[in-house]
């Protein structure tokens, strides 16, 4: 099960860590829109040297592929832009994480969740 861990290479000084162990395994988590609107969605997530490579998807959809989450020392990705969505008021909205395989250099299939930014835009 995944949980909050306080480390200091992240953003807020938290991520969520989720000691995933297989291939396919996948992470759910929502969140719902406070207005509606057109909003675009960012995220970063944590690199290990025991993490691995995750598809995202939001609402079903697949919005940004393969992140290799190995990295020799704990760090941050850069940004990703997830995608550019129009919400409805209180609608719920998933966003999955799913491993796809690992790096050879990967001891394994953990996932660091840094933060999701969601950005309301009028345009």
């Amino acid at each position: 099960n995944p949980w909050v861990q306080s480390i200091g290479h992240v953003s807020a000084g938290q991520q969520i860590v989720w000691l995933n162990d297989e291939e396919q395994g996948s992470l759910t988590t929502t969140f719902v829109a406070p207005s509606s609107g057109y909003y675009y969605l960012e995220l970063s997530l944590s690199m290990a040297d025991d993490y691995g490579i995750y598809d995202v998807y939001v609402n079903d959809e697949k919005c940004v592929s393969n992140i290799d989450l190995y990295s020799t020392y704990y760090t941050i990705t850069d940004p990703y832009f997830v995608g550019y969505y129009y919400f409805n008021q209180n609608q719920e909205i998933k966003v999955k994480f799913v491993a796809t395989s690992k790096n050879p250099k990967s001891r394994n299939y953990y996932f660091g969740f840094d933060y999701l930014d969601i950005h309301y835009s009028n345009d």
